[in-house]
């Protein structure tokens, strides 16, 4: 393997280990191209990934990193990944020992546990985890039989530093599977330039004749993976509803996006004799999904599970109202009322209603629309997101630069007692000053309130290292 295609750089090096990346992107491999493209000028980035396709280039430099694509060009390459971007992942650390260095993990999967062996070696090597998992916990512990659940999550939980996750819901995922670490909540953004812009009626004219809409209908939006999580079934069941109470309105579903349960879904509809008014318009470039939103007059997805949920952050930021369900991520930025309708799980006839109020209620509408893009632009654009890892990262690096400290103690608040005070007192010092922090003591970790850069281990893990 090469690696030699950049020039020599006393940058900190980042290691980014991910299972799919360009060409093949979802919302964690945008979020990865985001954050590098933006912090390219401060760290060098190596990304280390599945190849999965002959067709593409084994290495190349593309949005401020080299692309490393490891394997044999084939849908098995994750497999093999653990093992290959161990490896790869080794070279690069050899030749640019003495150089600063991150192993960042994007998803506890096949690229996670790379850079959990790497840990292993390399003690001394800060390791960042971020969760950006769109399942349920449940499918997380179960998938896989069961393989992601022992090498993937518990492997890379043991032996990371520091978690960033995209929801709250996610980091407390995380505390369920044991972490111990510190941890924040750093959520994905959204290019604020490309969905705030203003578009010209000839742009959206051609997507209207593209759809072969007149532009007198009124238009029900979703933009996601055809998978049952997403719960598009309960909008076409909501659709039927509205057909029912409303006949007079003339209201299209338009769905942006491909997946297995493409062809369930089009024998749904047709079933329920409502196939003419929903079109399946399939994958769209990323520079044309703000004008598809535009066209639309609610976005709607009605998850079973979510960790993040990117496409509403979109929605928003383009300025259109959203629905959702309150499950997972959802709940960190849309608030019933205000920047968004909250609907139920599974519960079309309670979603048929949310829209009909948002297709009616134009002030409501407009109102909602307002407040959402706000909340999407202040906390969601891509620059403020990239500042908060680089600062993780600094922190990191920083920290891994002074010894760790160690706290053995019998209790630990909220454990009540004097050794347990006083521990806490040297804990917060000690970390008042930069240091890292390793904390062992009896108490139930699950009730420990974790504070940045200390690490809490029950006595019963310390089979695992101090590192």
């Amino acid at each position: 393997m090469p690696h030699g295609t950049r020039k020599s750089s006393q940058k900190p090096l980042v290691l980014v280990f991910t299972t799919a990346y360009d060409p093949f992107v979802g919302g964690a491999e945008v979020a990865i191209r985001e954050n590098v493209k933006r912090l390219s000028g401060t760290y060098d980035f190596f990304i280390l990934t599945s190849r999965f396709d002959r067709i593409v280039p084994v290495e190349e430099i593309k949005d401020g990193a080299t692309i490393v694509r490891l394997g044999f060009g084939k849908p098995w390459d994750k497999f093999l990944l653990p093992i290959n971007a161990f490896f790869s992942g080794l070279m690069l650390i050899l030749r640019h020992r003495g150089r600063p260095r991150i192993l960042w993990a994007v998803m506890a999967s096949y690229g996670s546990i790379a850079a959990s062996t790497l840990k292993f070696f390399f003690p001394r090597t800060p390791y960042i985890l971020t969760l950006q998992e769109g399942d349920t916990e449940e499918h997380l512990r179960r998938s896989r039989f069961y393989l992601v659940n022992i090498f993937g999550l518990r492997y890379s939980f043991r032996m990371c530093d520091f978690v960033t996750a995209i929801s709250a819901y996610l980091l407390d995922v995380a505390r369920r599977f044991n972490y111990e670490g510190s941890g924040d909540v750093i959520p994905n953004g959204v290019d604020v330039d490309n969905f705030c812009r203003k578009i010209s009626e000839e742009e959206l004219q051609r997507i209207r004749k593209h759809l072969g809409l007149s532009g007198a209908e009124r238009i029900i939006l979703t933009s996601s993976r055809l998978v049952r999580k997403n719960g598009i079934d309960t909008v076409i069941r909501a659709l039927k509803r509205i057909k029912d109470k409303s006949p007079e309105l003339p209201v299209r579903f338009v769905i942006l996006g491909t997946g297995r349960e493409a062809h369930a879904l089009k024998d749904l509809s047709v079933s329920l004799g409502i196939r003419d008014d929903i079109l399946f318009a399939g994958s769209v470039s990323h520079a044309d999904l703000p004008i598809y939103l535009n066209l639309a007059d609610v976005f709607v997805r009605p998850s079973r599970s979510e960790g993040f949920g990117n496409s509403f952050i979109e929605a928003m930021a383009a300025g259109l109202p959203v629905i959702g369900t309150p499950v997972g991520g959802i709940v960190d930025f849309l608030e019933d009322g205000k920047t968004g309708l909250c609907t139920n799980v599974d519960d079309p006839e309670d979603l048929s209603e949310k829209i009909l109020s948002l297709l009616i209620e134009k002030t409501r509408s407009r109102k909602i629309a307002s407040a959402a893009r706000s909340s999407a632009v202040k906390k969601y654009n891509w620059a403020r997101v990239a500042r908060r890892l680089s600062e993780v990262f600094k922190t990191e690096i920083g920290l891994f630069s002074k010894p760790i400290m160690v706290v053995a103690t019998g209790i630990f608040p909220p454990d009540i007692g004097g050794p347990a005070t006083y521990s806490k007192t040297i804990a917060e010092e000690l970390t008042r000053r930069n240091y890292k922090i390793k904390v062992i003591a009896y108490s139930d970790s699950q009730k420990i309130s974790h504070s940045k850069n200390q690490n809490y281990t029950h006595v019963s893990n310390l089979n695992s290292k101090i590192s």
